[in-house]
């Protein structure tokens, strides 16, 4: 499994950087509409990668946040095991009630 994910991360990278190569002709940007402001000249890549960078930021944010919630979870769920083994475990030991004493009431 390991070989598999690292294979898929070389091609994704060699897929990049082949983008990157294909795409170094410069194109205007401009952050307000018109020509207020200045303009830039950048490579064509430059936004796209700057879309998957922030795109795989953005994920990895919300996976963390959803991973945190899930520790969470399972710490409350562990605490609650806890006492429930600690309740099974009680009720083990409590003594038993002899026949005879039932009888003499």
């Amino acid at each position: 499994m390991k070989y598999i994910i690292t294979a898929i991360k070389a091609i994704l990278l060699i897929t990049i950087v082949l983008f990157c190569i294909a795409n170094l002709d410069a194109m205007q940007l401009a952050l307000l509409p018109g020509n207020i402001g200045p303009v830039y000249m950048i490579p064509r890549f430059l936004p796209v990668l700057a879309g998957i960078i922030g795109g795989a930021v953005f994920t990895g944010v919300f996976m963390y946040a959803e991973r945190w919630k899930i520790a969470g979870e399972l710490k409350k769920a562990q605490r609650q095991l806890k006492t429930l083994q600690d309740e099974v475990q009680r009720l083990h030991n409590l003594p038993l009630a002899e026949k005879d004493q039932d009888d003499a009431v």
